[in-house]
């Protein structure tokens, strides 16, 4: 083992001459970390698996991941430079500080303490200390597949501590240009590659920004984990795999496509089929009512449906969230239903709705709004606020000239949408949850979960979102998530099932509606395939607008 005592960070003056002499020494008389726990030359650890071989360096903060070896195409990818992990990590009551600013910490701020290598030489954890967190880097090579596997780790000291920030890739990749994403936008992974072999990087987040500047490429995220004394916390992870064309002349980034889906299938494990799902907004958008839905349901069945969804609009659009939801909690499912319902579109509830499709076969899903402001009007109460204290209002639907507020999830509005979801979901026995309406905007508000000068609050918003997906597939298991964003975040698929793949466009021109309903699906799909969404995530519905099919069953 290396002595942790010659690893710290070095002070001032006489202090540091003292202890580089020292560590000169010990240097010199004791087996360096490679010689005693792994493999490998000129002070490197190395970790090996059937696929890959990866050489870490040895330095005075740490490990540095230096080269991986792809066994099959017997090429080397190089890192002139990498750092293990960053990190904005901050005291508890700093969280409410609008004028905190944000310093990322990386190893050369930490004290590197151990280096340890599993028996096999698959795994390496490197442990160093934060003044307010413990933190583990766990890499780890899969025994089948051609990835390397990293996790990061922090448990909280005495005081606890917020995690605001984490840097889970730094690397400088010698000899390569990203292929991936272009011009620094929101997209995963980042590939690097050329003549038909490269590599992806990748952190399971869904909005993880790739920034590569100075010839560095990084992914971070900004989760925001309130920790008590002694939690430990996996505060990141992600992966780095290889791969090559699997046929002449296949493209780079189509090799890298099918290598990146089959990384995400190991780790999602997809096991639900497509639904055959109708949604009440392609026929009648927002005024579907109980008697359209009743007028067609055999015809629903006629066709297949297994999953009826009720889009927005089925809502009492009243304080749904911030003060239905409150009440009608303890009451009974008829009341519950009378009191969260839109009466003019559903003068009996849902519930006969639910039976009805029960009945067929079919089970009832339906639409939430994530952030409380499309077709429902809650408070200014948990709002998201601006730099200049005032809540943000954003526009209905339903009335294009009326605003309502914009409800941050990372508030205690976030908890009561939860306990919505939870309800209906119970009461209707649901087999489909949408949330929709994903506008998170940067949040300069106090009290909530999110930093109050709004740094990581768009990240701590989605997270709510993605808590209350995790939280009905816990009470039961596979039933169908749909994730509505116009950006395609494939590492959503860590919470849903499907990631919708937009509305049907309305278009009055040409004599064959149909075939308008498939050509913007076609465009919808192929535009979330090529923002590396796998096709088994995609879901396109199988409603169209009634202008384009002037009829309200599906095509």
């Amino acid at each position: 083992m290396v002595c942790s005592a010659v690893r710290r960070r070095f002070g001032a003056g006489c202090t540091r001459v003292v202890l580089v002499l020292i560590c000169v020494f010990v240097v010199s008389s004791m087996p360096s970390m490679a010689q005693a726990e792994a493999q490998g030359g000129n002070g490197g650890i190395v970790l090996k698996n059937d696929y890959l071989s990866v050489l870490f360096s040895d330095s005075q903060t740490g490990p540095k991941l230096r080269q991986i070896e792809d066994k099959l195409s017997n090429r080397k990818y190089t890192f002139e430079d990498s750092e293990p992990l960053g990190l904005v990590v901050i005291e508890p009551e700093e969280v409410h500080n609008p004028s905190l600013e944000i310093i990322w910490e990386f190893p050369r701020d930490m004290e590197f303490e151990t280096a340890k290598v599993s028996a096999d030489k698959t795994e390496l954890v490197v442990g160093f200390s934060h003044k307010l967190v413990g933190v583990n880097v766990i890499y780890r090579l899969q025994k089948d597949a051609a990835t390397l596997r990293k996790s990061i780790t922090c448990r909280a000291k005495k005081r606890g501590a917020y995690v605001a920030g984490v840097t889970h890739w730094k690397l400088k990749p010698a000899g390569h240009t990203p292929l991936w994403p272009k011009d620094n936008a929101i997209g995963q992974p980042v590939v690097l590659a050329d003549n038909g072999s490269g590599f992806f990087v990748t952190l399971q987040w869904p909005t993880a920004a790739a920034e590569i500047r100075d010839g560095y490429v990084g992914l971070s995220y900004k989760p925001g984990f309130q920790l008590e004394s002694g939690q430990l916390q996996e505060v990141s992870i992600g992966s780095i795999g290889v791969f090559q064309a699997n046929y002449p002349g296949q493209s780079n980034l189509d090799a890298a496509r099918e290598a990146f889906f089959e990384h995400i299938r190991q780790i999602v494990e997809p096991k639900i089929p497509f639904p055959v799902k109708f949604t009440t907004w392609g026929p009648w958008r927002g005024q579907t009512t109980a008697e359209r839905i009743m007028r067609v349901i055999d015809d629903l069945q006629y066709v297949g449906t297994d999953l009826l969804h009720f889009d927005a609009g089925w809502e009492n659009q009243d304080h749904p969230t911030g003060v239905r939801t409150y009440y009608a909690r303890g009451m009974s499912d008829e009341i519950w239903d009378s009191c969260m319902t839109e009466r003019m579109r559903l003068p009996n509830g849902l519930l006969p709705i639910v039976k009805a499709a029960k009945q067929r076969n079919m089970k009832l899903s339906l639409w939430f709004d994530a952030c409380g402001n499309v077709f429902n009007r809650e408070s200014e109460k948990w709002a998201v606020i601006d730099k200049e204290g005032k809540p943000v209002y954003g526009m209905m639907w339903s009335d294009r000239t009326e605003q309502a507020p914009l409800q941050s999830p990372a508030t205690e509005y976030g908890d009561m949408l939860k306990s919505k979801v939870l309800q209906a979901f119970e009461r209707y026995d649901l087999g489909g949850v949408m949330f929709d309406n994903q506008s998170y905007t940067m949040d300069f508000g106090k009290d909530r979960g999110s930093l109050a000068n709004g740094w990581n609050s768009t990240d701590v918003q989605l997270g709510k979102i993605l808590e209350i997906f995790d939280e009905v597939n816990r009470r039961q298991p596979g039933i169908y998530r749909f994730f509505c964003r116009g950006s395609a975040w494939p590492w959503a698929l860590l919470h849903a099932t499907h990631i919708h793949a937009g509305d049907p466009f309305v278009s009055p021109q040409g004599d064959y509606p149909a075939r308008a309903v498939a050509l913007s699906r076609l465009r919808a799909w192929r535009s979330h395939y090529d923002n590396f969404v796998p096709p088994w995530g995609i879901k396109c519905d199988i409603a169209g607008w009634s202008e384009q099919q002037n009829s309200p069953i599906p095509v």
